[in-house]
């Protein structure tokens, strides 16, 4: 039997067995609300609402805030969507998801999963994360460049725009787990 596991900004396939300690996934770490009270992120708030398929995702996006209530609400009603449908969905504590299936039923589990998404969770969550990791919506690149030089792991003068035009082929050693930890939570808005 394989999963398929779902989180992040990428959808990886697993088979039973292989190793998963390389995947770089988000982890909440606190139980706060994830909010815009200054309209950081307002234009992706209309651009969601704009997108969304059902009155759920609607109410929640109305006010500008994805409380960590509703968006557990919306991974449930995904998980009782992919179940309508034949599937187990695991809900994974980092936020992604999990979904064994048996072979030849990949095809049937991906569009479970797809169709689901579509109408639960897909307008919300990377929204959710993205307010999580960043609220006060700083440059991210500069983030990072930032954390990989505090930990020793690049020179000096690595910025946030020599970390995006590297980023594809780094000069710094993408076994450590600093490096996780500096690319996926640079300003350690998800983890403790």
């Amino acid at each position: 039997m394989s999963h398929r596991k779902h989180g992040g900004s990428g959808t990886v396939l697993l088979h039973v067995g292989a190793g998963v300690a390389g995947l770089a996934l988000l982890v909440a770490g606190c139980a706060e609300d994830a909010g815009t009270e200054t309209g950081l992120y307002a234009s992706e708030f209309k651009e969601a609402r704009e997108a969304v398929a059902t009155d759920f995702e609607r109410d929640i996006l109305a006010d500008e805030q994805i409380t960590d209530a509703e968006y557990q609400e919306a991974r449930q009603r995904n998980k009782s969507c992919v179940a309508e449908r034949g599937f187990e969905l695991e809900l994974l504590p980092d936020g992604g998801t999990s979904t064994p299936y048996s072979p030849g039923e990949e095809a049937a589990m991906t569009a479970a999963v797809d169709e689901c998404g579509a109408v639960t969770v897909g307008n919300i969550e990377g929204l959710y994360w993205a307010i999580r990791k960043n609220p006060e919506r700083l440059d991210l690149d500069e983030a990072s460049a930032e954390c990989l030089r505090k930990a020793g792991l690049v020179g000096p003068d690595f910025d946030g725009k020599e970390f995006d035009e590297t980023f594809s082929n780094p000069q710094y050693d993408t076994d450590d787990p600093r490096v996780d930890d500096c690319i996926n939570d640079p300003l350690s808005q998800l983890s403790g």
